[in-house]
């Protein structure tokens, strides 16, 4: 599916939450090319709350949530759009309260 992203991400960001991707799969793509990690801020967004705190749950019970949080205030600080602002701080909501 990560070679055939691309804009625009709708769909591709619901195609990415209904697969449930593990941490290791959203750092990948909030690492990739452009339309990849707007697909996975996007659906960091539209995974139900229940969800994120297994997602982030590390093999020993402890947390996986640093990179992710790492790589979203990254794009957060290189974004230049007030909505994309507002994604990532949405994204960034969303993984610290998981």
């Amino acid at each position: 599916m990560e070679p055939y992203a691309a804009f625009p991400v709708s769909g591709w960001d619901e195609l990415l939450a209904a697969f449930r991707p593990q941490a290791e799969d959203l750092i990948r793509w909030l690492q990739g090319a452009d339309a990849q990690r707007l697909a996975a801020i996007s659906a960091i967004g539209r995974l139900a709350e229940g969800e994120l705190p297994a997602l982030f749950a590390g093999p020993n019970g402890g947390s996986e949530r640093a990179e992710p949080l790492r790589l979203l205030n990254a794009l957060h600080a290189g974004a230049v759009l007030r909505k994309e602002k507002a994604a990532i701080l949405e994204a960034i909501a969303a993984v610290s309260n998981a």
